[in-house]
């Protein structure tokens, strides 16, 4: 019996960890001088950093930093 997961523990841990997120995302707009908008608008900040956070996640960064992203530009005469 004890292998047998209930599907009250997964949503309670991704609960207790999006709360976190939630509070650690509003100390960060805190610090940013966000207070006006926290206090106004405390979800759209929280939702607008996630969403932030997923395109940060999706963008994939050069695998060698010193190489150039686009050809070296040449001039034609």
């Amino acid at each position: 019996m004890t292998e047998k997961i209930t599907s009250a523990q997964p949503s309670a841990q991704s609960n207790t960890a999006s709360v976190r997120q939630a509070e650690d995302i509003q100390m960060l707009a805190r610090l940013a001088g966000l207070e006006g908008a926290l206090a106004r608008f405390p979800e759209d900040v929280v939702t607008a950093a996630k969403t932030a956070l997923n395109i940060r996640a999706a963008f994939q960064a050069p695998v060698d930093n010193t190489a150039e992203l686009w050809p070296v530009m040449q001039v034609k005469s």
